[in-house]
């Protein structure tokens, strides 16, 4: 009997299974879902990987950068006796006299060069009282031979200061090796923390897929700054991108979220900032050029930080906008990385001083960082332009004395910092050297008090429209204006 009253049982089962309709079926497998913590840890520990992979791929781009700056190595020759050596090899290969000198005379010949020498060195070139009488009467090409040496000698002290700015050009790469190992021990540190789950919101996103029929990997926690991140990865979850599900999602965290859409391969919810940003732009090339030297660029990370970016290339055209647009492209892989301000704009600073020793290359820099959840930031310059911000009724002016990016290099050398804090209706103005030149900027500041927020485009024209006015169009003329308000 007991064996029957099991199988009737299983039976009654299997039926009352049959019969149940799917989405009450959905719902109890909602209910009985596992918490899969070890997931969930093992999703955190791949957000601080992708971190690191970021920053070798950044610190990549300035190898790549570098290595195609450098010229071929060359051998060591900046011994001294080498410039005798040389003038010999140019001059007296063919002199007929050659054997006499360079032979039979070889002692009293080397006595009177290495006599000669020193005033050569310490004058930096070659006078023919420095030479024994004998010498220069009997040397058939006396003058060709004074003039081949000068020109051994400039040589010789080119090659001693290029190799002294070497010394200072491996530092740099020395520096630049100290800041990687910086950002790699702060992302070891931060991957050895461990990242905060959120089982309880996991559990209920879980269930919510469920309950959706779908299926998925999981993952809720909180990031390094206590940010939310809710991962899902599957197959058919194009749903979960709809403004309904976003909303509903929310809803059920708690939490205001927003979708990632740089993300593939998966569907990951943010925690919503508070703060938004509009941006409007405006630029002008100077008269008479195909391309701007003005380069700039906008984007927002993961963590809710918006980083604004203008640069400005020495000189106009082409070669200047190479300069630029080199210099935001690394600065935004740093800063895409995770690096901080200060950090990415000196590894840069030191890249391109490295890059450009011999052209003497340089771009000016703009950033602006604002972290959308708390509307803390800074003004970071590299030899900038004033940047203006107005709060409340108030406009301020930000300058700074550093020099531009690449014309200097060293353990003291850095970027101009200010701080800011910023709220809804504030807004940040960033302009290149050519929209106000030498003129005064009073007018830059009555736009800025006056402007009602609705624009920031049209304040950029503006601007720029004034500007032609005022200074004309002798060089690249760019203008940022950035409005932040409640999202």
């Amino acid at each position: 009997m007991p064996r029957v009253s099991s199988l009737y049982e299983v039976f009654i089962a299997s039926v009352l299974f049959l019969l149940l309709p799917d989405k009450l079926l959905r719902q109890l497998s909602a209910l009985l879902s596992w918490e899969a913590g070890r997931e969930t840890a093992r999703r955190a520990a791949d957000y601080v990987r992708e971190r690191l992979s970021a920053t070798a791929g950044a610190f990549r781009q300035v190898y790549d950068s570098l290595r195609a700056s450098f010229p071929p190595r060359q051998p060591n020759d900046e011994d001294v006796s080498t410039v005798f050596d040389r003038t010999a090899e140019r001059v007296c290969r063919k002199c007929a006299l050659r054997n006499t000198c360079w032979e039979h005379d070889y002692v009293s010949t080397y006595h009177t060069l290495n006599d000669a020498l020193p005033a050569l060195l310490e004058r930096g070139k070659g006078e023919s009282g420095d030479f024994a009488p004998w010498f220069a009467s009997r040397c058939l090409h006396f003058q060709e031979f004074l003039r081949t040496a000068n020109e051994e000698v400039s040589a010789l002290l080119y090659r001693r200061q290029f190799r002294s700015r070497l010394k200072e050009s491996r530092g740099a790469v020395c520096r630049q090796y100290e800041a990687l190992a910086d950002v790699l021990s702060n992302a070891a540190a931060e991957l050895s923390a461990e990242l905060t789950p959120d089982p309880l919101r996991e559990k209920k996103l879980r269930q919510h897929l469920t309950a959706l029929g779908l299926e998925g990997e999981v993952a809720a926690y909180y990031d390094e700054a206590g940010h939310l991140r809710a991962e899902i990865r599957g197959d058919g979850l194009e749903k979960l991108r709809s403004p309904e599900e976003q909303k509903k999602i929310s809803d059920l965290l708690g939490l205001p979220l927003r979708l990632d859409e740089e993300e593939r391969g998966q569907v990951l919810y943010l925690q919503a900032e508070p703060l938004m940003a509009v941006a409007g732009l405006a630029a002008r090339r100077k008269e008479g050029q195909r391309e701007s030297g003005d380069t700039g660029t906008w984007f927002k990370r993961a963590d809710g930080s918006l980083f604004v970016l203008l640069c400005d290339g020495m000189g106009s055209g082409a070669p200047a906008q190479r300069e630029s647009a080199l210099a935001v492209r690394l600065l935004e892989e740093f800063l895409r990385a995770g690096l901080e301000s200060s950090a990415a704009l000196r590894t840069v600073n030191s890249a391109l001083a490295l890059k450009n020793e011999e052209s003497g290359a340089f771009t000016t820099v703009d950033l602006l960082r604002l972290d959308l959840f708390t509307g803390e930031g800074e003004v970071c310059k590299y030899g900038a332009a004033p940047t203006y911000v107005r709060k409340g009724g108030a406009v301020s002016r930000l300058t700074g004395s550093a020099l531009p990016a690449g014309l200097a290099d060293g353990d003291g050398v850095g970027p101009d910092v200010t701080g800011i804090s910023l709220g809804p209706g504030d807004c940040v103005v960033l302009l290149s050297d050519g929209v106000a030149g030498s003129e005064e900027d009073q007018w830059i500041r009555d736009m800025l008090i006056t402007f009602d927020g609705a624009s920031p485009k049209d304040l950029a024209r503006d601007i720029m429209a004034e500007s032609e006015k005022r200074v004309g169009a002798a060089d690249d003329r760019t203008a940022v204006v950035i409005r932040l308000g409640k999202r």
